[in-house]
């Protein structure tokens, strides 16, 4: 059985990969490798079995037979790789893909090979967590990467509170009864609708963030509101006993 490789590239776990694979994937020194047998993982130069690949000479690759691809993953060429090792790269049945024998660079779902190994790939994969999104399709629609929305204990989303109807209340209120606080009510505005957007793309950071400006912008311009009706009250006051003595 050939041995299989694991390396973390840009901060994520990739493979597996055969020895030979690995002559295509970039790989450096201090890239850290493991396989089953390992404790843990290591540079990739403290592997005997993989001292070859640093010394072989740099346009080698290039002289891979036609069963090694190369695919573009938006403006990162990967390759050349195996079927298998390309397929583990997390590319899709659209992804463009090129070999030698290819007149021009075609989606990989017209490689048989290539979709024989997505769809092995696909199959082990575990299933999306119950009540999750799709992490990558979370991040595409503008959300935080790897962070799933939170539910309650039921799979739920749980409900946000929405401070626009609470930030436009306290604009007017303070209109009517202080002026400086019509700015605060303003902000909580603009705060709110913009938490409740973020809401709608999943992204709760942003959405927690301006949310919780809208409610402090809110609170403010209803203090100062409140205030102003205080003052309005006994200035009422004040000009009836006035009319009175």
């Amino acid at each position: 059985m050939n041995t299989e490789y694991y390396i973390i590239s840009e901060g994520e776990r990739r493979g597996p990969y055969t020895a030979e694979a690995m002559r295509g994937i970039g790989l450096r020194p201090d890239t850290m490798v493991w396989r089953q047998g390992m404790a843990d993982w290591a540079p990739a130069s403290e592997l005997a079995e993989l001292a070859d690949i640093f010394a072989a000479a740099k346009g080698a690759a290039d002289n891979y037979s036609a069963a090694y691809y190369y695919a573009m993953s938006g403006s990162r060429r990967i390759g050349p790789l195996d079927a298998r090792s390309l397929a583990a790269e997390g590319i899709s049945a659209d992804t463009p893909v090129w070999c030698q024998g290819m007149a021009d660079w075609a989606p990989a779902h017209t490689r048989p090979d290539l979709m024989d190994a997505i769809n092995a790939r696909r199959a082990s994969e575990p299933p999306e967590a119950p009540g999750y999104y799709n992490s990558n399709a979370r991040y595409a629609a503008g959300g935080s990467y790897g962070v799933p929305p939170r539910h309650d204990i039921n799979g739920y989303p749980m409900p946000h509170t929405n401070w626009l109807p609470w930030a436009v209340a306290g604009t007017v209120a303070a209109f009517l009864f202080s002026c400086i606080g019509v700015v605060f009510g303003i902000i909580g505005i603009v705060q709110a609708n913009k938490a409740n957007d973020a809401y709608a793309m999943g992204n709760d950071m942003m959405g927690d963030q301006a949310n919780s400006t809208a409610r402090t912008m809110t609170i403010i311009s209803l203090v100062f509101a409140g205030v102003g009706l205080v003052g309005s009250v006994f200035a009422f006051i004040g000009g009836l006993f006035s009319g009175i003595i």
